[in-house]
């Protein structure tokens, strides 16, 4: 295994090499291809990935998802569903989130682009430290120290003074590399963080967030929102934020985390501000601003205002669910429905993570009544669907099952038919089967999905929950009126009849199969199928 193993992955760096070289960093064609692909590696966006010998099959969910076959014996024929005939954006995709297992995406780019030396040439040692964050002279080491006796503005400063050695008006040109350009500026502030190791994540986290406040004013200058470069920051912000978490905090921490909290608090009182903005407000008081004293005050404070901008509404909001002021939440929740569900991803992401259930169920209570409405508010069948998708996604169905299942089959039922697999699932492991048949009926699945889904154990246990869908699945066969659907109808015929048995029932059975006879009576190839199945023979012995 391990043999087959190692030489795929010589195959992907092989192909990593062919393309590298058929490529040109200088043709603003291949330079665009590698962009566009990059971006959709680092959104996540490539799944059902699949190996067969040496090809890689894959799903990339563009504007219009496109299936990409990367061939890696002869990677420039690779395939893609996309109109692009030549190698495209979606092929380049494909290969970075197949190549992340063999190599560094991003150092093929730099060799791609030419960026790093030969590595044949000797290293000086300020070459080996540029290699590796890890890797500092003893110079850089001693004055790391100083780092935590410095005040949090002094912080701030160091991080603007790294920030005006940046081209803003060239990133903001490019915002399909502005992605990997704001990653190289973290790595290169994360160069600079203090070796202790306890002040080392509370560092991580200002970065993040002077990282976040600066590219939400650039963004808001230029009126564009790029939700996968703010998902980057979020992403380290946690770690940062949740490594503080479980340990104990010195008190030389103490004025760092009142000046991100006061910071924090002025974020609910920009204009426009992205959802992202109040993400990283929430992650930072359930983690870091746990006192109830500080929570008591923001709750005071928001309260004071006579009319709530929408920031202001859900940091509300955040503050009652944390200080477990429930029917406060109910009641301020039901005035803008609309806006608790673009915010609810954060609260029942996070409180079902971290042992808080019942939150992300008091949040779930709320927006249950009025999910129905808000799904037909959703323009397209496919958007719906993906909604529903993401909202179950955020659920942890097996507390619902085990705690609250009257609540879980309700928001199931809300989200039907998008919801089908999930509800099948459930109220079959519910015992509810005669539900489960009327959910099958309901929505007209073929015969041989719903056995897959259940029906096959079913009738092992409970035989006559099998009879109407084994039924409705011999009319629907006849209805079709070709000689393969009367097979498919016979074969049904011989379970039914076997149910039947089971059940004792053979009286029964022989008025059911004489009604489908005399029925079908002008169908004479459906007869035939029958004699040849010993229907017909069986029913007059």
């Amino acid at each position: 295994m391990s043999s087959k193993l190692d030489e795929l992955l010589d195959k992907i760096i092989a192909t990593g090499e062919e393309i590298k070289n058929e490529f040109s960093p200088d043709d603003i064609k291949h330079k665009k291809i590698v962009q566009k692909g990059l971006l959709l590696h680092r959104q996540n966006l490539i799944s059902n990935i699949k190996s067969v010998n040496h090809t890689i099959s894959a799903q990339v969910q563009d504007v219009t998802s496109a299936f990409v076959k990367l061939d890696l014996d002869f990677p420039l024929l690779s395939r893609c569903s996309c109109p692009e005939a030549s190698w495209c954006r979606h092929r380049m995709a494909v290969f970075f989130t197949v190549f992340q297992r063999a190599g560094s995406v991003s150092q093929w780019v730099k060799e791609w682009k030419g960026e790093i030396a030969d590595s044949k040439v000797p290293l000086k040692a300020s070459d080996l430290t540029s290699l590796h964050p890890s890797l500092k002279k003893a110079s850089d080491l001693l004055q790391k120290k100083d780092l935590i006796h410095q005040t949090p503005d002094e912080w701030y400063e160091y991080f603007l003074s790294v920030l005006a050695e940046v081209d803003k008006e060239g990133w903001m040109r490019n915002l399909l590399m502005l992605d990997m350009n704001l990653q190289a500026l973290y790595r290169k502030m994360m160069k600079d963080a203090p070796i202790e190791r306890e002040w080392k994540p509370l560092y991580q986290l200002y970065i993040c967030v002077f990282l976040y406040e600066t590219l939400y004013e650039w963004l808001d200058e230029a009126e564009q929102h790029s939700s996968s470069i703010f998902s980057f920051i979020l992403d380290e912000l946690y770690d940062a934020v949740y490594q503080m978490s479980v340990t104990a905090m010195p008190f030389a921490f103490d004025p760092f985390i009142q000046f991100l909290k006061e910071r924090s608090i002025q974020w609910t009182s920009k204009e426009g501000q992205f959802i992202e903005g109040m993400d990283l407000y929430r992650i930072l008081w359930f983690f870091l601003f746990t006192k109830k004293k500080w929570r008591d005050e923001e709750k005071k404070r928001l309260q004071s205002f006579s009319k709530l901008s929408e920031a202001e509404f859900i940091g509300l909001l955040h503050m009652l669910l944390l200080l477990e002021e429930t029917e406060e939440f109910i009641t301020l929740s039901r005035q803008k429905t609309t806006t608790l569900f673009r915010y609810c991803e954060h609260w029942l992401y996070y409180f079902f993570q971290h042992d808080h259930p019942e939150k992300a169920v008091l949040v779930l209570s709320s927006c249950l009544p009025y999910l129905p409405s808000y799904l037909k508010e959703i323009k397209g069948d496919y958007e719906r669907s993906e909604f529903s998708r993401w909202f179950l996604q955020l659920i942890d169905p097996k507390y619902m099952k085990d705690h609250k299942p009257r609540m879980y089959k309700q928001l199931l039922l809300a989200l039907i038919p998008y919801s089908y697999y999930p509800l099948s699932r459930f109220l079959f492991d519910q015992q509810d089967y005669r539900e489960w048949v009327e959910l099958q009926q309901w929505l007209g699945y073929e015969i041989g999905e719903i056995e897959y889904l259940g029906l096959k154990d079913l009738v092992k246990t409970h035989p006559e929950f099998g009879l109407p869908l084994y039924h409705d699945a011999v009319e629907s066969y006849i209805r079709n009126r070709n000689r393969d659907s009367y097979k498919q109808a016979v074969k049904i015929l011989k379970k039914l009849r076997s149910l039947y048995k089971k059940q004792k029932k053979i009286e029964d059975w022989d008025r059911y199969l004489e009604y489908i006879l005399d029925d079908t009576k002008r169908l004479r190839a459906f007869h035939e199928e029958c004699r040849k199945g010993k229907l017909i023979n069986a029913k007059n012995e």
